[in-house]
């Protein structure tokens, strides 16, 4: 946590922006909102992951669980649902105050 804290606490708050609708997974799978964030941003959080010994994957996905273990079924029914809120007035950004608890 303190490399996090050293890497990206100069970034914060960072400005992200909710792009789209993701299934994860194979069997089970999550449902969540892909989240956009600047390159510096990712950038930074790259170099922190590289510095864990066991990180897997080696990438970085930023997003928002929406919903965790559905059956491969239920996101369809899901999806049609969440991409009907986004007609609803949302702020479109969002801001990441820290990285602590």
């Amino acid at each position: 946590m303190d490399v996090a804290r050293v890497r990206l606490g100069g970034l914060l708050p960072a400005r992200a922006r909710i792009s789209g609708l993701l299934v994860l997974g194979e069997e089970r799978v999550s449902l969540a909102w892909s989240v956009d964030v600047g390159d510096d941003v990712l950038r930074r959080v790259l170099a922190v992951r590289a510095q864990a010994p066991d990180r897997h994957p080696q990438g970085w996905l930023p997003h928002v669980t929406l919903a965790r273990r559905l059956s491969r079924e239920e996101p369809a029914a899901g999806g049609r649902g969440a991409r009907d809120t986004r007609r609803e007035p949302h702020p479109g950004a969002h801001r990441a105050a820290s990285l602590g608890p």
